[in-house]
């Protein structure tokens, strides 16, 4: 005990030192590992290696092959190695472990065998365009196509209106009506048609059958089939035959052709109507007495523009190019939309004149105003009125007959009640007084 203790050397000291560098090295190592197992089982899982395919086991078979016989095999791409080790090792029988996730598993197959750099990379995932089964009501019933959708800068979809096909009608019709004053002096639609079947025999005109139909306004209507060869010449012939059989004080024949309607834009000061009406001609077609012009209106720009009725065969030419040249100018051409059934007596909608039965007459009053005494088309009034819905007491600040009218919709859903009643156009009836009713006392 009384021996002096071993005195601290420079060497001892680099002994404990090394000593103590080494066990806080494992056991720093010894943190670490345990921290990184515990992170790779939740690192997202890397692309599936695809099993080996026929052509990579006919491969290894090939290279046995050339092996067994003395030759060299040519080296296996890099790309390709793995997989022929793969499918040359034998499958063997492992224990049972217990299932582990799916991000387990694969996590482990990346330490067991990472993906080669050579190898393609996986095909990502492309979306695809969902196509809606379920068209628009509307659609199904006009037979008309949707709007299209256009994507805009921003990313929005915007709905592009389809343009209106122009069909061109595949029979040719003939309509008589009666003029006025016709049924006082004894004649009626069955005593006219009556006398032009005794006079007329449709073989002199190419025709077997006609179809009958009545005209919205009352007039009967004589269609020519679509089957038949040349249905043109053969309505005109018979329209000619008629007007010689029936006197014109009594029946008027007409040769009625289907129109729809447009409007000629960007017009100098220069043009006349005549001017456009021949050129819209030219473009489609058609002579010039078959096309209705209105007058040449001029806008804020001071540019004029033109509204015409064309047939539909002439319209359609002219619509598919845009543009025609009337003058010096190249006019733009608009397809105007359709009108909606109007009557010009009482200013409702539904009906025609022929079958009016309201009690009111405005066929003289203005459509814009509303005062008699002149046309809309030289109305002067600041503000625009509507008689039709003034009387129904609805807003009626713009022109009868226009599109913002809505004071005829319930004269149009009488007229279509009395024919989905009746089957069938409905006779104007003379409106009566109210008669008393009896009661008991």
């Amino acid at each position: 005990m009384r021996q002096r203790p071993v005195a601290a050397t420079e060497a001892n000291l680099q002994n404990v030192m090394e000593e103590a560098l080494r066990a806080n090295r494992e056991q720093f190592s010894t943190m670490l590992n345990a921290r990184l197992e515990g992170l790779e089982g939740r690192l997202l899982p890397e692309p599936r290696l695809r099993p080996p395919l026929a052509a990579d086991r006919r491969r290894v078979a090939q290279a046995a092959a050339v092996a067994a016989a003395g030759k060299e095999a040519p080296a296996a791409s890099h790309a390709t190695e793995g997989v022929e080790a793969s499918a040359a090792k034998p499958a063997a029988v492992r224990p049972k472990r217990p299932k582990r996730s799916m991000a387990a598993q694969e996590a482990a197959a990346r330490r067991v065998a990472p993906q080669s750099s050579a190898e393609p990379a996986a095909t990502p995932a492309t979306w695809s365009a969902v196509v809606a089964r379920n068209r628009p009501k509307k659609a199904e019933k006009t037979g008309a196509k949707p709007a299209a959708a256009k994507p805009t800068s921003s990313g929005a979809t915007k709905k592009v209106p389809v343009r209106r096909k122009l069909r061109p009608p595949r029979t040719a019709a003939i309509t008589l009506t009666l003029k006025p004053g016709a049924e006082e002096k004894g004649w009626s639609y069955e005593k006219a048609l009556a006398l032009a079947k005794s006079r007329i025999s449709l073989r002199e005109v190419g025709l077997t059958a006609v179809r009958f139909r009545t005209a919205a306004t009352g007039a009967r209507m004589l269609e020519v089939p679509p089957g038949t060869n040349e249905a043109e010449k053969a309505a005109d012939a018979l329209a000619e035959k008629l007007r010689e059989a029936l006197s014109p004080e009594i029946v008027q024949i007409h040769r009625p052709t289907k129109c729809v309607e447009l409007r000629v834009l960007d017009l100098d000061d220069s043009v006349t109507v005549a001017e456009a009406v021949a050129a819209v001609a030219e473009q489609g077609g058609c002579p010039t007495g078959a096309i209705k012009a209105g007058i040449i209106a001029r806008g804020s720009s001071g540019s004029g523009s033109l509204w015409l009725s064309c047939p539909v065969s002439a319209a359609k030419k002219v619509v598919e190019v845009g543009r025609i040249r009337v003058g010096w100018v190249s006019a733009r051409v608009m397809l105007l939309d359709p009108r909606p059934l109007h009557c010009f007596r009482c200013l409702e909608r539904g009906h025609m004149g022929a079958k009016c039965d309201r009690d009111v007459d405005r066929s003289r009053l203005c459509f814009r105003c509303g005062q008699p005494g002149h046309k809309a088309r030289e109305c002067s009034a600041a503000v625009a009125s509507c008689v039709v819905c003034t009387a129904a007491g609805k807003p009626a600040a713009h022109a009868a007959c226009s599109k913002s009218c809505q004071g005829g919709k319930g004269a149009a859903q009488r007229e279509k009640t009395r024919k989905v009643a009746t089957k069938g156009p409905v006779a104007a009836s003379p409106r009566t007084e109210a008669e008393p009713m009896e009661t008991t006392q």
